[in-house]
């Protein structure tokens, strides 16, 4: 079921940076990357339902509420803009309140995977939201980027995002996972 693209509203966009970027496009080799990027945020969100409600499952149809479409390409380098069907969370039938809540969890996951990548790009503790078991899925989003690029996360409400490098630099050390001295984690 198509839906109408007043129904769409941006999610993320991405700024892919540097080398083969340059030119304001973005190669075929990236693609599986906004797959992975989808699949994550999907993965996240699930998460965090099911630890926030005390559940096992999410609720029927809660995976259909996150359909990502790649709405558009902004020159900016190379700036892919994502959309989310809003109004009937792409034409699937949920129960209201279910609808909105998976709109809220896919969200703050995109946002958690925001603060996230910036933990791990400035070597401070991971979010407490964001479960050591995603690490691999996160670590793999920079795969496709060379050494000379960099691929910064943008949300619809963040003018600048953290950037990531290939991930050749970070390395998943204990000290992320602990708060700096000083702070506390609840």
């Amino acid at each position: 079921m198509s839906s109408d693209p007043s129904d769409l509203k941006v999610f993320a966009a991405p700024v892919f940076r540097g080398g083969r970027f340059d030119d304001h496009a973005i190669p075929v080799d990236v693609l599986p990357q906004f797959l992975a990027y989808k699949n994550l945020v999907r993965d996240l969100a699930m998460a965090l339902f099911r630890k926030r409600n005390n559940r096992i499952r999410v609720p029927a149809h809660f995976e259909d509420a996150f359909q990502l479409k790649l709405q558009n390409v902004e020159k900016d380098c190379a700036v892919p803009v994502f959309a989310r069907a809003e109004a009937q969370f792409a034409g699937v039938t949920i129960d209201p309140l279910d609808a909105g809540q998976a709109g809220d969890y896919y969200d703050e996951a995109r946002d958690i995977i925001s603060d996230t990548i910036h933990a791990l790009a400035t070597q401070q503790a991971l979010p407490d939201d964001f479960p050591e078991e995603f690490l691999e899925d996160l670590l793999a989003l920079g795969k496709y980027l060379q050494d000379d690029e960099s691929l910064e996360f943008r949300g619809p409400s963040r003018a600048a995002g953290p950037s990531t490098t290939p991930w050749c630099a970070c390395s998943l050390s204990p000290a992320w996972h602990s708060p700096p001295i000083g702070s506390s984690r609840n």
